[in-house]
């Protein structure tokens, strides 16, 4: 804890509390913070001129609120990495989908990797991810076409060239 802090909650002018954020509104006064404190559970409410949260983003997929991913997990096209920190992603980024099937028009880059490759949150990690993601994808265009324009006749090429 830096100094300044140390001083500041000796001072009463800080305090720190360990727990999960439940709700918070803002007041005239200043911010009312409704959470359960880590090591009871005990649900405490709290009248605060400022808030300093010092969580990291939640990573567990099955706890965030965000309707796409919700989606993704319900319709069973994604699934959980093994470590609860993001998506299962195969090594391209694909998602795996709960049958564990790596997905053919998914993919992910950014947090939701990071169960696979850790280093996922800062710009150049998620850089060289959406590198590598395009580097794959422009070969798999390259190869539909490839495939598409094979003078064979197949069913592919008629239905692509249609």
């Amino acid at each position: 804890m830096s100094r300044f802090v140390h001083e500041q909650t000796s001072l009463g002018k800080i305090q720190l509390h360990a727990g999960r954020v439940q709700s918070y509104r803002q007041e005239s006064s200043g911010i009312e913070i409704t959470c359960s404190q880590r090591q009871s559970g005990e649900e405490i409410r709290l009248h605060v001129g400022r808030v300093i949260n010092c969580t990291a983003p939640e990573t567990d997929c099955r706890r965030i609120q965000d309707p796409m991913l919700n989606a993704l997990l319900a319709q069973g096209l994604a699934r959980p990495d093994p470590l609860f920190l993001g998506l299962d992603t195969s090594a391209d980024g694909a998602l795996i989908d709960r049958e564990g099937i790596a997905s053919s028009w998914l993919y992910s880059v950014g947090p939701q990797r990071k169960g696979s490759l850790w280093e996922s949150t800062a710009v150049p990690e998620i850089r060289e991810q959406v590198y590598r993601l395009a580097q794959h994808l422009t070969t798999e265009i390259a190869t539909a076409h490839e495939f598409a324009s094979d003078p064979a006749g197949d069913e592919m090429s008629q239905w692509t060239n249609a």
